[in-house]
């Protein structure tokens, strides 16, 4: 394509005197455009949504490694799990999905090809993970969080957590049994490790399954003020908020502004008004996502394609889970 050529052509420049330097990479543009001639830009290929979503499965599958023990016939909302991270990717139904719909969308799934590696090795002998899945999967008993969208959060916070320390803390029903605002707060700023908070409902409009959420990787100090990861790690993240169905999405949290705000009456993610906020109110039985991209500084950043708009949840159950890696082997 137009930047291959341009690369070509810069890295094969003959060397030139230090003295003098060598020719800019922006000075090829026009050689590019004259040798690129009359052919397809990136921009104008697409790819189906089908064939998205089967490449989609197998990364997802793939995220902790080959397993010799794994029947993803096991886990039925595989599929559903998949089909939520290629509605972030499949932003038109009149057209296929585009190079920029498909870079755009990459930055929900930072990890998504990670696991490119995980399945190429299977070609080089190796031929079992580094994990045991039965400290992987979730009992289903205990909690609505499977396996795949254990796998769906790896595509966004792989680096973030010791996988096999991840453990359920806290399990609310609102309807059922009423808990008190500051005490979902408090449970989450005593936590010495990362904690996902999820919540699990459904949108009172269209009655379709929810599951929203934010990653907090430093319970204690982010409420106050989102605090910034390791410079020379960049796979590490500051708080985010998390939606993983009905559509895969994250509002990636800016660092120095307040994480959540805490009332009697509610728990509020970000900012109303400004960028993408997750509000917790009516005594935890209903939560509210706004966006709002016609943001300035939010505390969390909406994003953009998914427009102006409110999701309201009827709320079902609320989760904490964290890393307990650390407090394992203090």
């Amino acid at each position: 394509m137009f930047h291959d050529a341009v690369d070509t052509l810069f890295s094969h420049q003959p060397d030139i005197d230090c003295i003098y330097g060598n020719v800019r990479r922006d000075c090829f543009r026009p050689l590019a455009r004259k040798y690129q001639g009359g052919g397809f830009c990136l921009h104008e290929l697409t790819i189906s949504s089908e064939r998205l979503h089967a490449l989609a499965k197998l990364l997802l599958v793939a995220q902790f490694g080959p397993f010799n023990s794994l029947d993803i016939e096991e886990f039925p909302d595989l599929d559903k799990v998949t089909s939520c991270i290629v509605k972030a990717f499949h932003r038109n139904p009149d057209v296929g999905i585009t190079w920029p719909m498909f870079d755009d969308a990459a930055r929900g799934t930072p990890f998504l090809f990670t696991s490119l590696s995980q399945i190429l090795s299977i070609f080089t002998g190796r031929l079992d993970s580094d994990y045991y899945l039965e400290d992987l999967v979730p009992q289903p008993v205990a909690t609505f969080l499977t396996f795949p969208i254990i796998m769906q959060l790896c595509l966004i916070i792989r680096e973030n957590i010791y996988w096999e320390g991840f453990r359920q803390l806290h399990r609310y029903y609102p309807e059922t049994d009423p808990v008190e605002v500051p005490t979902i707060a408090d449970n989450i700023t005593s936590l010495d490790d990362a904690a996902v908070l999820l919540i699990s409902g459904k949108i009172i409009h269209t009655c379709e399954e929810a599951l929203f959420g934010a990653f907090i990787p430093i319970p204690s100090k982010d409420g106050y003020e989102i605090q910034e990861q390791h410079d020379h790690w960049p796979e590490l993240f500051s708080c985010l908020l998390l939606e993983l169905s009905p559509v895969h999405d994250v509002s990636w949290g800016n660092i120095n502004r307040p994480g959540w705000s805490v009332t009697s009456d509610e728990l509020c993610f970000g900012e109303k008004d400004n960028g993408a906020a997750l509000v917790f109110q009516k005594g935890l039985k209903e939560t509210t996502f706004t966006r709002n991209t016609e943001q300035k500084d939010p505390a969390y950043t909406a994003t953009a394609w998914r427009g102006n708009g409110t999701t309201e949840i009827d709320v079902e159950t609320i989760e904490i889970w964290s890393d307990l890696y650390s407090t394992e082997n203090d």
